[in-house]
């Protein structure tokens, strides 16, 4: 008997602690369900707030590029004004300058109040526009009575504004243009100044009415927790700072703010959205996981296949988002790529192409017609490519203005036939919808690779047609990726992968290319070049590594290695006591998108003492001769002259656009391009460089002539007055160990007979 009760009590016991055990198994279970779900909720609204306030400063952006382009459009226009003494029909001047700008009205005003301008009525302007405070010294931009943007710009003549050039824009407009981001059925945009004045107010603006409201409500005991969001709101708008806030407003519920800096005045652009719309998927799954708690304490596997369905859902979903191109329609990249690798798959050599096509000069559009023009044009490309689409046939729209096709073609001359096909297509948009405003020859650029290896990745076929597109097309419409493109190609990598060693082992060596003053017939200068001599390599020419290193963005890294070799000769010149002089150092492209490059340049220039204007800085034409930077320029030419440094204006007439705004450019030096000098000068020819070397002279510039190869050359530039040439006629590049020896023999002249 104490046996079988000793027996039950075992058994009892054991019951007990396995319901113990298999209750704290499925506690510890329900609590890792739901702590994972709450922190999947959080991630989740992280997420959903960034993406939010990430669409918002894209909007933000969009919107103050907006701006700025059409107060960039009135200030070029008030420059034309001030040139131009009188203008028959101002009126009909302004209309058309009004309809181009995408502005209702264009008005002149001087300081009298006088004004001139369209057929606008002038009644309904009096009540939009305070006139009378207009602001005559400053560019600004205005919003009135909730109608309308102002913008203002002086017209200065002689250095003083004495009228002033007003443009009007409707809100009406403008908030069309805000809603072109879709934030959500539920949502709506403004724009507030930091005081939470409205700029621009949504039609049904009953719910931003009740933010005002709130927003300049005070604090009070019995509501301070309502009005918390607002205080953030309030100071991160007062400090220009972007956020976001969950807000509950009256009947209105709950909703999400973002809010960003305009970056125009101080305006700051919101946009509002339903909380529930928002977070609909969010809220569904937070219910869904606690039925699933619910049925965990049932069936603890079932539990498990529900969330993991629940995560396939999710991510299937999110596939979907990137699949279709949010403007055109299209395809995206990811969609087309996972298409093509399906139909390659099953396909032999041969039978398919990708092509690339690229629509060269695509921002002219943008710029001159506007952006929705663009969107059209893109549209409509997209309608032509799918028009001439075959069965098993897909394209996408890969980024921008670039489109990606793979087409059934097993020969370049059925590519290039479908190609030309494309392009009569594309150039008959002017009876399209979408496309017609924009009056504008397209042109595409196209690369294609016959696909050899259906196993290959795509990325790497599709890079190849990239590659073809980016040759010299020599009249063709369509380049094809061959064995000379892959061998440049793998070229290019060779240089990629050797040039960071280098750098460090210094394999870049420096060369001088001297320049001899004509007047004097002397050594005046030179100019600082780079030879690469790999160890197992050998020499690698410029023309082999400089549009590599270009592409790559890596030139700036060299251009920088070569500053400070010449700084490190000119601090060896001048500690041997040596004669100093200028040497000048080439600045690519690159820098002009670094406003600090500057810095880096001064600094070791201060770290090996060397003086004030012996280090002349060369930045190429194309570089400099753009006049939509033209500040941005005159600002980098300062800077270099700031910080000790020469500045001279390389490859000069090489667009032949230059000479109109080069009285804007404070350079030392103009050096002409050698193109000027490769074939035989007539008359006409000597007359132009001799007028130009006039110009720059007037100027107070000097100038230096650079590819000169024959007396003959030297001659005539001698008696045009040019100060210095450079060329092989007098030496070709040295090492500095040359070039020192080459410095203490007198210069040659031919003219004279003379050594």
């Amino acid at each position: 008997m104490k046996h079988r009760r000793y027996k039950g009590d075992r058994y009892r016991a054991a019951f007990f602690v396995s319901m113990i055990t298999s209750v704290a198994l499925m506690g510890f279970v329900i609590g890792i369900i739901v702590w994972g779900t709450w922190i999947m909720r959080d991630s989740l609204n992280a997420k959903t707030e960034k993406h939010i306030s990430d669409v918002t400063e894209k909007l933000a952006d969009y919107m103050g590029f907006r701006i700025e382009t059409k107060l960039n459009y009135m200030e070029q226009l008030a420059d034309s004004l001030a040139w131009i003494p009188q203008i028959e029909n101002v009126e009909g001047f302004l209309k058309k300058k009004a309809e181009a700008f995408g502005l209702a009205s264009l008005i002149i005003q001087n300081k009298s109040g006088d004004r001139i301008g369209d057929d606008a009525s002038y009644d309904d302007l009096n009540e939009w526009v305070e006139f009378e405070k207009i602001d005559y010294d400053d560019a600004e931009v205005i919003s009135t009575a909730g109608e309308v943007f102002v913008y203002t710009v002086p017209i200065r003549r002689n250095g003083a504004a004495d009228s002033v050039l007003i443009g009007v824009s409707e809100h009406g407009k403008i908030y069309e243009q805000l809603r072109n981001v879709d934030l959500g059925e539920m949502s709506e945009v403004c724009i507030i100044d930091a005081k939470g004045r409205a700029v621009i107010l949504p039609e049904n603006n009953q719910y931003f009415q009740q933010i005002d409201a709130y927003y300049h409500a005070s604090v009070n005991a019995g509501d301070t927790d309502a009005l918390m969001p607002f205080r953030k709101m309030e100071e991160d708008v007062n400090d220009q700072r972007a956020g976001i806030v969950d807000l509950s407003i009256g009947s209105n519920g709950r909703r999400i703010l973002s809010y960003t800096p305009l970056h125009v005045n101080d305006w700051q652009l919101i946009a509002s959205t339903e909380h529930d719309f928002l977070y609909a998927d969010i809220q569904a799954y937070m219910r869904t996981t606690y039925v699933a708690i619910i049925a965990t304490v049932l069936v603890f596997l079932t539990i498990s296949a529900f969330l993991t369905l629940g995560y396939q859902k999710r991510k299937r979903q999110m596939e979907e988002l990137i699949m279709k191109d949010a403007l055109t329609g299209a395809m995206t990249r990811v969609a087309f790529n996972k298409k093509c690798e399906l139909m390659l798959r099953e396909e032999q050599p041969g039978t398919y192409a990708i092509l690339f096509l690229n629509l060269k000069n695509f921002k002219h559009i943008n710029r001159i017609w506007g952006i929705a023009a663009g969107d059209g044009v893109l549209k409509y490309i997209c309608k032509v490519l799918q028009n001439h689409l075959m069965e098993d046939e897909v394209f996408c729209r890969s980024e921008m203005d670039h489109f990606l096709l793979c087409i059934k073609a097993d020969t370049e001359e059925k590519v290039q036939l479908r190609v030309d096909r494309l392009i009569e297509a594309v150039n008959s948009f002017h009876h399209d919808a979408d496309a017609r405003q924009a009056h504008h020859t397209l042109r595409l650029l196209s690369g294609a690779y016959i696909v050899e290896n259906p196993q290959e990745d795509i990325a790497l076929m599709e890079n190849y047609a990239r590659i073809a597109s980016l040759s010299d097309s020599k009249g063709q419409a369509c380049i094809f990726f061959n064995a000379e493109l892959k061998a440049k190609m793998e070229a290019a990598a060779r240089v990629e992968a050797l040039f960071e060693e280098s750098i460090e082992r210094r394999d870049f060596l420096l060369y001088l290319q001297p320049k001899v003053s004509l007047d004097k017939m002397e050594l005046c200068g030179a100019e600082a070049l780079v030879r690469w001599i790999h160890p197992e390599h050998g020499m690698i020419y410029p023309s082999e590594f400089i549009p590599v290193l270009e592409a790559e963005g890596e030139i700036g890294t060299l251009d920088l290695y070569v500053f400070e070799e010449t700084c490190r000769l000119l601090r060896k010149w001048m500690d041997e006591k040596k004669t100093i002089i200028p040497v000048s150092v080439n600045l690519s492209r690159v820098h002009m998108n670094r406003a600090d490059f500057i810095d880096e340049y001064a600094a070791i220039k201060q770290k090996y003492n060397i003086p004030d204007n012996v280090i002349e800085l060369e930045v190429t034409e194309s570089t400099m001769l753009d006049i939509d930077q033209i500040q941005i320029i005159k600002n980098m030419v300062a800077d270099i002259h700031q910080n000790g440094f020469l500045c001279s204006l390389d490859d000069f007439g090489f667009g032949y656009s230059s000479l109109a705004i080069l009285k804007e450019l404070n350079v030392d030096v103009v050096k002409l391009d050698k193109s000027f000098f490769n074939n035989h000068l007539d008359i006409k020819a000597k007359q132009v460089i001799t007028n130009i070397i006039d110009l720059v002279h007037k100027l107070d510039m000097q100038v230096v002539a650079e590819g000169i190869e024959t007396y003959e050359l030297v001659d005539f530039l001698h008696d045009a007055q040019c100060d210095a040439v450079q060329g092989y006629v007098f030496s070709k590049p040295l090492s500095p160990a040359d070039f020192e020896k080459w410095r203490e023999t007198p210069v040659r002249s031919e003219r004279t007979g003379d050594a």
